[in-house]
């Protein structure tokens, strides 16, 4: 049946938001607010509650866009969020205990172009952050959690260039310093989490980022060549790692660490558009990310080499379809073998998604059809960055869909001369 009665979760969400903008003169002003509570209840058996909880999140900021000219933009902001986490009805599990959370920002971002080939770009961000939570269960048994208050505030900022060689080539560069500071789940987290057993660490303090990236962009009729590259030295990186434990219970523990560490990577695509045949897409990427702590251990849960593949077939007009296409896709994950200490290799896998559709008009109401089937062969596989790998849950299988879109419009909108 459909019908969900026993280990499942049930999500409820409300949202508000509000966006504006105000012009005054040659300045304008983005105003912004949202609000947004989310519920979230997980059933062990049927009817009997294990977790109940709610997140209620309030955002906001005013950015405003100081005169410029078509070869300047300077903007000057503030930003906000304030966040509530809540139990409810003293459930058996405690996911994370009852705390607030509130953020506060201020920045500035300006660029301009010079001799209409070089893009420079700057800005610049303070942040101040507190986060207090309550104490939750008793000291002396399992899954106690302190009461934690902290207080966090750092600088951010970013310089980059854009230079234009021609119409078809370009070049970017830019270096960033960034900071984040440790978040509640890092800091408190005691306790089962789906198939694993969480442990926070309260003494955690922020990361600390100082990352350079490069990057090329080619383009002409029918091709599209991009690569980029980038490397980020994080100081006091925050991540999650498996001990090597398991609890009486048997569920495998992992704590949350941090360690000065390194990231490095970069990407190359390619997108092939053949002028002797307009109807078809050739596009391929590459990726590759490596993530090595200060004393040569590899980091936890960084993805393996990848590649992606799409070749895709494009009709204004087949048949009785408008906008008719076809597409295969193909993702090749490689072995990651680059694993840190009590983490598992994962074997590399292939995975073939196919799509087929397009549009039809009932009188004049276009109507959009897709059929789609991802993991065609219901390739049986694990990816490096489950966490329900080492208790034998795969990845999905295969997935057949039918999408029906009906896009509507004003009488406005299809009457625009009148």
């Amino acid at each position: 049946g459909r019908t969900c009665e026993l280990f499942y979760q049930q999500l409820n969400t409300h949202l508000f938001s509000s966006r504006n903008k105000l012009y005054l003169g040659k300045t304008k002003l983005d105003v912004n607010a949202a609000y947004q509570n989310t519920t979230l209840a997980h059933f062990g058996e049927p009817g009997e509650y294990e977790l109940e909880m709610a997140l209620g999140t309030t955002t906001y900021e005013a950015k405003v866009y100081l005169p410029s000219d078509e070869k300047s933009e300077y903007i000057v902001g503030v930003q906000g969020m304030n966040q509530q986490n809540a139990n409810s009805n003293n459930r058996e599990t405690l996911l994370l205990p009852n705390a607030a959370t509130n953020n506060y920002s201020a920045f500035g971002l300006l660029q301009h172009t010079f001799f209409d080939k070089l893009k420079l770009q700057a800005g610049a961000r303070y942040d101040y952050r507190t986060l207090v939570s309550e104490e939750a269960g008793e000291a002396t048994t399992t899954g106690y959690r302190p009461a934690v208050e902290k207080n966090f505030g750092s600088f951010s900022g970013s310089a980059g260039a854009t230079f234009h060689f021609s119409d078809e080539l370009l070049v970017r560069a830019n270096f960033a310093s960034a900071f984040r500071s440790p978040n509640l789940a890092e800091l408190t987290s005691n306790g089962p989490h789906e198939a694993i057993y969480e442990v926070g660490d309260g003494s955690l303090v922020p990361e600390k980022s100082f990352e350079g990236d490069f990057g090329l962009h080619y383009h002409n009729d029918n091709l599209t060549v991009d690569l980029a590259g980038f490397y980020n030295r994080v100081a006091n990186y925050i991540y999650i790692s498996p001990t090597g434990n398991d609890t009486p219970e048997g569920l495998p523990i992992y704590q949350y660490m941090q360690n000065n560490s390194a990231l490095y990577g970069g990407e190359a695509g390619i997108h092939l558009h053949p002028k002797v045949v307009e109807w078809l897409h050739l596009e391929g990427t590459f990726s590759s990310v490596t993530g090595i702590q200060h004393n040569g251990n590899f980091l936890p849960f960084i993805p393996a080499n990848k590649i992606n593949m799409e070749v895709r077939a494009e009709k204004e007009k087949l048949l009785f379809l408008d906008q008719a296409f076809a597409s295969v896709r193909s993702t090749t994950a490689f072995d990651q073998n680059n694993t840190a200490p009590d983490e598992t290799a994962t074997p590399g896998y292939m995975l073939v998604d196919v799509a087929i559709g397009g549009s039809i008009k009932v009188k004049k109401q276009s109507i959009s059809i897709i059929v789609s089937a991802n993991n065609l062969f219901d390739t049986k596989y694990t990816d490096h960055l489950s966490t329900l790998k080492e208790v034998g849950l795969l990845n999905p299988g295969r997935n057949i869909a039918l999408t029906l879109k009906v896009p509507f419009g004003s009488r406005g909108q299809f009457n625009s001369g009148k």
